[in-house]
């Protein structure tokens, strides 16, 4: 059975970035610049910013699908600029990954997808028989495991890219972008997956700039300006650029005077308790259904 309770972390730090900085050849401006930070096993982090900020590049340095100019990327107390082609292979596969352009084999069924991810991690057959089930039943789509991607909605589709990044027990998700695409309805089962995932054990890094998914999640935010990072904050208030930044600090000033807390929009309040309220109202029966536990 997937348990992702299981998953053995041997560093205080998932992630670690070290005065990175990314220069792509031809580019005059960095895509990142001199990012230091620390990410904790077990965080859920939100990544913020406008296209072009440098999220999809934080990421990728994490994958090693590029490298640093300058600086240190490690990965669970591994330096990933040092390491081989077989050790960086092994070691992504302890990273699960979820992209807005879905990448799903059209010709394989839904179970066959999700069985990939171990095939291609050599594991053997009693595993594929009892985890993909389970991975299937996580993310809603049980009694779905002979249809075809084409036979399935956006959302399913979405998630069904989940269950493949989580079937190995993954000790990383990382996320970008992924409910670009999709419907306020598809959005909210999508995020309400990570957040499951997340509590199961595994650290989540969720690339986005959807206000109403910052808020919903209420966790670590970092925001990404021109590829510096302007902000990284610990309560989940959502900042997406400079001048988000300086009113937040001037509300937090004006609040501090007040002895009150910082609150989000009335806006962002309505849909937050809209969802809570959803979750709340939904049957046992219906969050078996659509989740699995």
């Amino acid at each position: 059975m997937v348990n992702l309770k299981r998953i053995g972390y041997t560093s205080d730090h998932m992630i670690q970035f070290e005065g990175v900085t990314k220069l792509y050849r031809g580019s005059q401006l960095p895509a990142l610049l001199d990012i230091s930070l620390s990410i904790e096993p077990g965080e859920f982090i939100t990544l913020v910013g406008h296209t072009g900020a440098g999220k999809t590049t934080f990421l990728k340095l994490i994958l090693v699908e590029e490298q640093p100019t300058s600086g240190k990327v490690s990965f669970d107390g591994v330096d990933l600029q040092k390491q081989s082609y077989d050790r960086l292979s092994a070691l992504r596969r302890s990273m699960g990954t979820i992209f807005q352009d879905i990448r799903l084999l059209p010709n394989k069924t839904v179970a066959e997808n999700v069985a990939f991810a171990l095939e291609i991690g050599d594991r053997s057959d009693l595993e594929l028989v009892e985890d993909v089930p389970h991975a299937l039943d996580l993310v809603g789509l049980r009694g779905k495991a002979d249809r075809f991607p084409h036979q399935l909605s956006g959302g399913e589709k979405q998630r069904l890219a989940l269950a493949r990044a989580i079937i190995a027990q993954p000790k990383l998700i990382l996320a970008d972008e992924p409910t670009g695409n999709l419907d306020p309805e598809a959005t909210f089962h999508v995020v309400e997956i990570l957040k499951k995932i997340n509590e199961l054990g595994s650290t989540v890094i969720l690339a986005t700039h959807n206000r109403e998914i910052v808020n919903a999640i209420a966790r670590r935010v970092i925001t990404l300006e021109d590829g510096k990072m302007i902000f990284d904050n610990k309560t989940g208030t959502y900042i997406l650029d400079s001048e988000d930044a300086e009113k937040e600090k001037h509300n937090s000033r004006a609040y501090s005077q007040k002895g009150t807390k910082n609150r989000n929009t009335q806006k962002d309040e309505e849909i937050h308790d809209a969802m809570n309220e959803s979750l709340i109202n939904e049957s046992d029966e219906d969050r078996a259904e659509s989740y699995g536990i």
